[in-house]
């Protein structure tokens, strides 16, 4: 089997935490961020294109269904 692009789905707000542990595995992602202007200046600075949703290109066979 090739590898492929999937979507993941992730909790509000934990995409980047999700985004950490597939780096940590060597898992190739996409996941593309925006800069936003803020009101508050301790508000997140960068928020997700796609909130909630990370792409990853994996082969299912090598790394399993439970990454």
């Amino acid at each position: 089997m090739e590898t492929s692009w999937y979507a993941l789905h992730s909790k509000p707000n934990k995409e980047d935490l999700l985004w950490e542990q597939l780096l940590s595995r060597n898992i190739e992602t996409y996941f593309p961020r925006i800069r936003v202007q803020t009101v508050n200046p301790r508000a997140r600075k960068m928020r997700p294109y796609f909130p909630g949703y990370i792409f990853i290109h994996v082969n299912l066979e090598q790394v399993g269904n439970s990454t």
